[in-house]
């Protein structure tokens, strides 16, 4: 049993970076503007709340620097792809490679060749009665601190796309511009929000990936993460509850990674065994790909008349 909880803790944790990157991607992408540069907003995020915790030695300040850096980051893709209208696809994909150049140099540059020091990662804290709880406690809630503001970030961001004003506003300009902007919408203001809302997610994502999850910077070590973000929020049909669904099953899948390589009566080979989570996407994508529409206004510019 003990096995089955240290399992399902280690998808919870491995999932949650997708998770935050997969709600900003929903709150983006159904204004219309593809989510393609959520990588650098989740990697720059990676390296300046290592940095911060570097530099302070607190983790709640190293978190908010990597959210407020995620969303400047997601401002500046918003300038080209909303403001000047430029390919989203190429402008996200433009950012994610300026953003790996950057962060791999000044890695070199402060920190030469051995790279940043490993930190010290905060411990789990487990919720007093609610851990107690047979099975579902010890998995839910006994995680770090950070872990439990996601689990209220859920809701409250489904609650804000589907119920509130700021909600219809963000799915109007994402299903009929024209429309949005007859009843008085800024259409130019939504959508850079919705990015700057995107960027702050996939920041925050980053910062528990560097600060609680490895403890330091690497290379690219986003790794697929944003991307499978991008992938759940289409899974979940841009719903924040149907993307923690998504977000957990590749959660699963690279828990299961990591077991497998940790038992050695399983003779596989390693390469073989870190496909899983490739193929738990493709797996998503193929159930999914015939009964997903993308926003009517997907990837469309809008020059108010």
């Amino acid at each position: 049993m003990s096995g089955i909880i240290l399992y399902f803790n280690t998808a919870i944790a491995l999932a949650v970076p997708i998770l935050m990157v997969s709600i900003g991607v929903c709150y983006q992408e159904k204004t219309g503007v593809y989510g393609m540069g959520s990588d650098s907003s989740m990697l720059l995020s990676c390296f300046t709340s290592i940095v911060t915790l570097i530099a302070t030695g607190n983790y709640f300040v190293a978190i908010v620097v990597g959210i407020l850096s995620g969303g400047l980051m997601s401002l500046f893709f918003s300038i080209f792809a909303v403001r000047l209208g430029t390919d989203q696809t190429l402008t996200g994909l433009a950012c994610n490679f300026a953003v790996m150049g950057l962060t791999s140099s000044l890695l070199r540059l402060l920190w030469g060749v051995d790279g940043i020091p490993m930190m010290e990662k905060p411990a789990s804290v487990p919720i007093p009665l609610l851990s107690k709880i047979p099975i579902v406690g010890e998995i839910l809630f006994d995680q770090p601190i950070v872990n439990y503001l996601v689990y209220i970030i859920i809701p409250i961001s489904w609650w804000i796309l589907y119920r509130s004003t700021v909600g219809l506003k963000v799915r109007a300009v994402g299903e009929n511009l024209e429309c949005a902007d007859s009843v008085g919408i800024n259409i130019l203001k939504t959508r850079t929000l919705a990015c700057m809302v995107a960027g702050m997610c996939c920041g925050f994502g980053g910062a528990i990936l560097a600060v609680q999850q490895v403890g330091t910077f690497a290379d690219e070590m986003t790794g697929s993460k944003a991307w499978m973000g991008i992938i759940a929020a289409y899974f979940g049909g841009w719903s924040p509850i149907g993307a923690t669904g998504a977000a957990m099953v590749f959660g699963l899948a690279m828990a299961l990674e990591k077991r497998i390589q940790l038992m050695s009566f399983i003779s596989l080979n390693s390469y073989t065994v870190q496909l899983f989570p490739y193929i738990a996407a493709i797996l998503v994508i193929c159930l999914t790909g015939k009964n997903r529409r993308h926003p009517a206004n997907m990837m469309h510019y809008y020059q108010k008349q």
